[in-house]
């Protein structure tokens, strides 16, 4: 693969235009209707599971991967509802390819789990789900929220990027959109992988391909802020990079990529 070409944030990419565009469960109602009631969705923690499916076929070249991120609808990706707790609910995203070439029991290519946690507009503090959506997917309640859980110790001599945010990486709040934090992760590794910081990596960071990644989200940031990204790779597991990305004195992210 080739830079630009398929990596972990030109799929997050094709994940997240493809939920722009859908609605969990087919119920568009319930959905709105917490924004309604003053309720705002985010997502807290997103897990990717990538196949060697989707590097190898799906795609013939890496122009093709970025002429598809462009056409979400050129893609089959279903979604649904999974889980719903007393402050969050989770959502499950199959991609399975393109139309023609898939049939039910055609495997994922790629998925996407997501842990949303809602705040309340006007204080824009956490909230719990109002009743009436806790009810109303009450044998959801029974389900399984999915493993969202992360181990991290960062070491004292971890290699450090500042990026500093611009008009393009913000979403319609004014905040960072979550999708671009990825992309800060990367821009680190392939400066960090360039200067030889991974063991086994190629200086061509993004050549390797990634096979899970799990971003948890701990806070905001706004233009102009300065992040800067802490990234090392495990001292137990060599195929596994880590980042931190700290805003001031906050940390907004932590992330796993297993390759």
């Amino acid at each position: 693969m080739l830079p630009g070409g398929l990596n972990i944030h030109t799929i997050g990419k094709i994940f997240s235009m493809s939920r722009a565009i859908t609605v969990f469960n087919n119920d568009f109602g319930s959905y709105i209707s917490l924004f309604e009631d003053g309720f705002r969705p985010f997502a807290r923690a997103i897990k990717y599971t990538v196949g060697e499916e989707l590097y190898r076929k799906t795609f013939d070249s890496p122009v093709a991967a970025c002429v598809n991120v462009h056409k979400p609808a050129t893609q089959i990706i279903d979604q649904e509802l999974v889980h719903v707790g007393t402050s969050s609910f989770s959502v499950r995203c199959n991609w399975k390819g393109t139309p023609g070439t898939v049939n039910d029991e055609t495997p994922n290519v790629a998925s996407c789990d997501i842990m949303y946690a809602v705040v309340d507009s006007k204080s824009g503090k956490l909230a719990p789900l109002p009743a009436w959506y806790i009810n109303r997917y009450k044998e959801l309640t029974k389900m399984p929220r999915g493993d969202f859980s992360l181990k991290m110790h960062k070491p004292m001599d971890c290699f450090k990027h500042n990026s500093r945010v611009v008009p393009s990486d913000l979403d319609i709040n004014n905040h960072v959109n979550q999708n671009r934090y990825s992309s800060f992760c990367l821009d680190a590794a392939c400066v960090a992988s360039s200067r030889g910081i991974y063991q086994g990596f190629d200086k061509e960071f993004l050549k390797h391909q990634v096979k899970r990644c799990l971003l948890l989200f701990t806070g905001g940031s706004r233009l102009d802020d300065v992040l800067t990204v802490n990234t090392w790779q495990n001292e137990a597991d060599k195929k596994l990079i880590q980042f931190e990305i700290e805003n001031g004195e906050r940390i907004v992210l932590n992330c796993s990529m297993w390759f």
